[in-house]
C-alpha cells in the first residue's frame, strides 16, 4: 500500500493496515458501504470516495473531503460513505487519497 494511504490512514509505514483504518462491506439494510480512518488535522490531503460498476470508470465521486466539512462518526474518527446498490448488477467504492 502507498505510503500516502498509509499516512493518511493513520499507520505507520512499516505496519500493515487493519480494518480497525480500512474497511468495507454491507450495510444491514443492503447498502455498500466503505469505513476509513479520516483525520481533520491532516489538511495536506484530500479523502475522496469513488463508485465504479466496471472498476474502470470511477468517474462517480462519492465524497471530497476539501468539499465536505469534517463531521465524526459515533464511533471516532471513522468515515462512513454508503451508496445503494438496488438493481445494479455491480457497484464497487474505493478511497483514494491525494497530496495537496
Amino acid at each position: 500500500m502507498a505510503n500516502l494511504l498509509k499516512y493518511a490512514l493513520g499507520v505507520p509505514p512499516l505496519e500493515r493496515v487493519s480494518s480497525a483504518q480500512l474497511s468495507q462491506g454491507l450495510t444491514a439494510d443492503g447498502r455498500l458501504y466503505i469505513r476509513f480512518h479520516r483525520d481533520p488535522a491532516k489538511t495536506d490531503i484530500t479523502y475522496l470516495v469513488e463508485a465504479s460498476t466496471d472498476l474502470i470508470d470511477w468517474s462517480d465521486l462519492r465524497f471530497d473531503s476539501s468539499t465536505e466539512p469534517f463531521e465524526p462518526n459515533s464511533d471516532g474518527e471513522l468515515h462512513e460513505v454508503s451508496i445503494e446498490i438496488d438493481g445494479e448488477p455491480k457497484r464497487f467504492l474505493r478511497l483514494r487519497v491525494m497530496g495537496d
